[in-house]
């Protein structure tokens, strides 16, 4: 039985589980429109801030979330929130910056 996204997320919430999905630019439209609601709108929360040094490397994370605004809830059943993280990670002096989108069943905070 092939599986598609719609149907496994389905799955998932019939078990009484939720979902937490990492976006990839190969799926554009969606990738561009999340990239706009973290560009445009208002967070639900303040963003939780963390810092850690190990490894010889130190990093900065920042987790925001924000309302699934436009988000087809036909493709994305019970969608709650689009999280957002933010790495800045510096190690001997050179700095790298990462941003990472998902989308999420669950309505939470940051600090979650």
């Amino acid at each position: 039985m092939r599986l598609t996204l719609k149907k496994t997320l389905q799955q998932v919430l019939e078990s009484s589980n939720d979902y937490l999905v990492a976006l990839k630019a190969n799926q554009a439209k969606l990738h561009h429109h999340v990239e706009s609601i973290v560009a445009h709108c208002k967070p639900c929360f303040p963003a939780f801030e963390t810092h850690g040094q190990q490894r010889g490397r130190h990093e900065r994370r920042c987790v925001t979330i924000f309302n699934p605004v436009g988000i087809d809830t036909d493709q994305w059943p019970q969608v709650r929130s689009v999280l957002c993280v933010e790495r800045e990670t510096t190690r001997g002096g050179n700095t790298t910056c990462h941003r990472a989108c998902y989308l999420s069943s669950l309505a939470t905070s940051p600090r979650r």
